[in-house]
């Protein structure tokens, strides 16, 4: 309305477009802090336990990170091969490890398995660094 009025004076929209770009940028380093926060917690919580963070590489540990904020999701191993880059057998290995550690349920979705992340999935960590599972 001010460029209409002021003669097609076109500052003052750019003043605004300016405003919501920094406002977006703003939101997007918050966004980026509180992701990065999310994962330094996680990482704390695996290195609370030395039994566990000497079990999981660094492909488990993004998957518990993940697994972490989404409890209930399901997790195949061809998504998990393709995620990380690594052949089948790796992918399934690392899937069945978790699942062996009691930090994923496996279940089957038609011929193929699922590994599906738990509610409680913050108490099984925490339990592991408590019974010190080896």
């Amino acid at each position: 309305m001010h460029t209409a009025t002021d003669e097609g004076d076109t500052t003052y929209f750019l003043l605004h477009q300016l405003a919501v770009i920094r406002q977006a940028i703003e939101n997007l380093h918050a966004y980026l802090a509180h992701a990065a926060k999310e994962r330094k917690n996680t990482e704390q919580r695996l290195a609370a336990s030395q039994a566990l963070r000497s079990q999981v590489n660094h492909r488990q540990v993004a998957l518990i990170t993940h697994a972490l904020k989404h409890p209930r999701e399901k997790y195949f191993v061809g998504a998990h091969q393709r995620t990380h880059g690594v052949v089948y057998q790796t992918a399934r290995t690392d899937l069945l490890k978790l699942a062996s550690l009691g930090l994923l349920n496996q279940g089957r979705s038609g011929r193929a398995f699922h590994f599906t992340a738990p509610d409680d999935l913050k108490d099984r960590i925490a339990a592991f660094t408590l019974k010190g599972k080896t």
